[in-house]
Parts: structure tokens; C-alpha cells; sequence
């Protein structure tokens, strides 16, 4: 499905019209607005599969949770008190009130969202969870109205909050615009808007086909909710957003746990360490074979790894050569072995086929010129097998012509779309030109080293 992006003042962008097809290249110098474009497609994305009902339900009990962990800051509690609101948080935190009653079991919710009546069962969903945690609201506060006299009116007050949120409709245009809000800031480091046009609107618009036009109003990065349309016809899948070889080097990376780090997974990074993480129960074993996948895949990744596999053991990832070589951790693998290892480890995961768009933030950076040429050749097949859409931003002409060569060697060439970044000279900013056919144009860009050093060349050659 064709997909149009048009970017106004977001970043370090001025302006923008993108055509997203089948292989999306973005070519620039560092620090262009290149990554701006991935990081808006992917926190849309994000926020908007974020407003399925259940997951709008599980970011409302978390607002909640989070309001929970803030009572002892306004007035004092005892550790009874405590123990309660703690065990209440985890509730809510942690999804279990989806358990707490046979019509919110697992099961049952996921036969809700996906029928035709969902919204009366969604909405009936939500009833049944309001009763549940205003029955343990009202338990709480009122023991703590029987145990503090002189807090009366800041425990009152402290409840009250909490029923208005608690009651807060699923539904409600504020809500979601909020879910997207918190998106934005985590991606954009609440820095959404650029900064020099920070008295205009800034604004993303998103067009499909025979979809409504999704549209975004920021104003000094704050969005705008009168002024934005976030609904959509359609359930929005994942974006994967990949910036960071390194990402699996942190030694909790690969641990699971019941209560993660606030808003993780928002995050592209920590989307991607949530999809990474390995099914427990499969330690020793060589977890990221390819099974059936298309031979042209699994033969570069044998190329690339020279037969050697991945194993998980002891809550950590290891590479292991050959059968009797000895186990090397993963942080301890060069660079260009991580980022194959990543994509690897996605496809193995079936990751690719729950998502949507790929997002490769200068994948080649860590890559010799060689592996540059393989990975290249392997994100054209991971697309054209997978059916997925890539959003690639590179600076490197041999990565760039190695796309448009082997997408041309596999007959795919006919969706691929270039573009490049153009500095205004007069606001300091940049616009995001279509060089589709106008390659050399882009070539020519990303060729100025060469020519400062053949100039350069010439200058000592005169010296001499």
C-alpha cells in the first residue's frame, strides 16, 4: 500500500513529501534530518497500534499505576499502607487484572477485539476493569481516611484523581492524543519541533489509499489535539526501527522480568530488545537456525558467519564457530557480526511477519565495504520476501549503489524511491528532495571526499 509522508518542521526538517514504496532510500550528510523521517514513521506507527483498545486499556491501568507511586510524595503513608498501594501497582502494572475475572482472561479479551461487536465488548471490558480497581481505590483511601486525620482534604483530593482517570473513557480523543504525546517525547527526547520555527506549527501528514489522512499538530512539541486526526480504518503493525549494533551488549538486555523499565518498549531500542529476547526453555541450543526460510537469505547469513550459529545459555547470547570451538559472548563480536546477527535473530523470531516497516538508521557504518555489498543484497531479499516496507538512511555510495544494483538483479527495482537532503542557506535547515531520476545527483553529493582528496592529492603532488 502506497504510503505518503509529508514533514513540516519536525527536527532538523523544513520540509518534506516521501514516498514510502517497497525500498525507501534517504542519502545525506551526518546531521541532515535523515533520521528524522525513521524516527517519525516509526513513533506514528507506535502510537498508532498503541490505540487498539486493549492497549489503550493496558496504558490506563499504567497511567493509574504511576499516579499510585506518587501518594507517598504528597502525604505520609504507613507500611500497611504501603504494602497495599505496592500490591495494587503490580496489579495494574503488570496486566494481572486481566486475570482477575473469567471475562478478562487472555483468551477472552483477544475473541473480543477481533469481533465484529468489539466495540461493546471492549466497552464492556472496560466496565468490568473500572468496577475491579475502584472497589480496591475505594478499599485503600478509605482506610488511609481512618488512619490520618490531618491529610482529610490532600487524601480526598489524591482519590478523586484517581476515579477521574479511572473513569476516563478508552475512547476519549484526549487520551489517545496522549498516548501519542508520550511516543513523541520518547523519541524525540521531548524535542519534537524545530527550533528555529518554534512560533509556527509543526506537521506530520500520513496518506493511504482508501484510508483517511492521519495528521499531526505540534506546537513548541506539544501536539495538538484540536487540530490533529489520528483515526485510522486500519490496525497500524509494528515499525522495527534498527540504529544500535550494541543493542544487545547490556547483560540485562536478554532479562526477562515482570516489571520493566518504565515505557521500554515505546522506545525503538527497547522494542527491539523486547523482540530479541529468546524463548526461555531453549538454552544450549542453536536458537536462530533459518528452518525453510528462502535460500538466498539463509545463504548470505552462512557467508557472513561462516557456519558458525547463535546460542543462548545462562541468560546470555554467545557465538559458537564451530562445534568444538568455545563460546564467544556476543559483546565480544566485531561490530559488522552484530548487526548481521540482529537482522538474523529477527527473521528467526518471525519478527518480520508481525510488523510492517523496517527502519535502518546507517546500517553500513560498522561495515567493511565487502559485508557493506551483503547487507545490501540482504535487505533487498529480507523485503521482497517478506513483503515489507524499508526506510533506509545511509551516506555511504558503495551501500546506496549496492541497493540499487541488486534490486535491479532481482527484480525489484521498480519500487525503489531515492532521496536526498538539501541545506536552505537562508533558515539553516533542510528539505528532503525526490532524486529518483536523477541518481548522479545524489552520487555526485556523497562524492564530495573524494573529490577534497584528489584536490588534495594534487596539492602535494605540486609541492613535490
Amino acid at each position: 500500500m502506497l504510503m505518503r509522508i509529508e514533514i513540516d518542521y519536525i527536527g532538523l526538517i523544513q520540509t518534506a513529501k516521501i514516498d514510502v514504496n517497497s525500498i525507501t532510500v534517504i542519502a545525506g550528510n551526518n546531521n541532515t534530518g535523515k533520521s528524522t523521517v525513521g524516527k517519525v514513521l516509526y513513533a506514528v506507527a507506535t502510537g498508532l497500534n498503541l490505540l487498539e483498545p486493549s492497549k489503550v486499556l493496558k496504558e490506563k491501568a499504567e497511567t493509574i499505576a504511576n499516579r499510585l507511586r506518587r501518594i507517598n510524595r504528597i502525604v505520609p503513608i504507613d507500611e500497611e499502607t504501603d504494602s497495599k498501594i505496592s500490591d495494587l501497582y503490580v496489579l495494574l502494572i503488570s496486566g494481572l487484572y486481566m486475570e482477575a475475572d473469567e471475562e478478562l482472561s487472555k483468551e477472552k479479551w483477544l475473541s473480543i477485539v477481533n469481533s465484529e461487536a468489539s466495540r461493546n465488548y471492549t466497552k464492556e471490558v472496560e466496565l468490568k476493569f473500572n468496577a475491579a480497581i475502584q472497589s480496591k481505590v475505594d478499599g485503600l483511601f478509605d482506610n488511609m481516611l481512618a488512619k490520618d486525620r490531618g491529610n482529610q482534604e490532600s487524601i480526598v483530593n489524591l482519590k478523586n484523581d484517581l476515579l477521574w482517570l479511572l473513569n476516563k473513557s478508552i475512547d476519549d480523543d484526549d487520551f489517545k492524543s496522549n498516548i501519542m504525546q508520550k511516543v513523541f517525547d520518547i523519541e524525540f527526547s521531548q524535542q519534537i519541533t524545530n527550533v528555529n520555527f518554534m512560533d509556527d506549527d509543526a506537521s506530520i501528514s500520513i496518506q493511504q489509499i482508501n484510508q483517511p489522512e492521519i495528521r499531526l499538530i505540534f506546537n513548541k512539541h506539544k501536539l495538538r489535539p484540536d487540530l490533529s486526526q489520528i483515526h485510522t480504518n486500519r490496525i497500524f503493525s509494528k515499525a522495527i526501527y534498527i540504529d544500535d549494533p550494541f543493542i544487545l551488549d547490556d547483560k540485562f538486555a536478554l532479562s526477562p522480568g515482570l516489571l520493566k523499565k518504565k515505557n521500554a518498549s515505546l522506545s525503538h531500542r527497547g522494542l527491539v530488545r523486547e523482540l530479541l529476547m529468546p524463548t526461555e526453555g531453549l538454552e544450549d541450543e542453536n536458537l536462530f537456525a533459518l528452518d525453510a526460510r528462502e535460500e538466498k537469505i539463509d545463504r548470505l547469513f552462512t557467508q557472513v558467519f561462516n557456519d558458525g550459529k547463535l546460542i543462548y545459555k545462562n541468560r546470555s547470547l554467545y557465538f559458537k564457530e564451530s562445534n568444538h570451538a568455545p563460546l564467544i559472548n556476543f559483546e565480544n563480536l566485531s561490530t559488522g557480526m552484530k548487526s548481521f546477527s540482529i537482522l538474523y535473530m529477527l527473521i528467526q523470531s518471525n519478527s518480520f511477519e508481525e510488523c510492517e516497516y523496517i527502519i535502518l538508521d546507517e546500517p553500513e557504518i560498522h561495515l567493511h565495504p565487502d559485508w557493506q555489498l551483503k547487507y545490501a543484497e540482504l535487505i533487498v531479499l529480507v523485503s521482497k520476501s517478506f513483503n515489507l516496507k524499508l526506510i533506509i538512511a545511509s551516506h555511504s555510495p558503495y551501500f546506496i549503489e549496492a541497493i540499487e544494483l541488486y534490486s535491479k538483479k532481482h527484480d525489484y527495482y521498480d519500487d525503489l524511491k531515492f532521496y536526498r537532503t538539501v541545506r536552505d542557506e537562508s533558515t539553516l535547515n533542510y528539505t528532503i528532495e525526490d532524486v529518483t531520476n536523477d541518481l548522479p545527483l545524489l552520487y555526485q553529493d556523497l562524492a564530495n571526499a573524494f573529490y577534497s582528496l584528489e584536490e588534495l592529492r594534487d596539492e602535494l603532488s605540486d609541492v613535490e
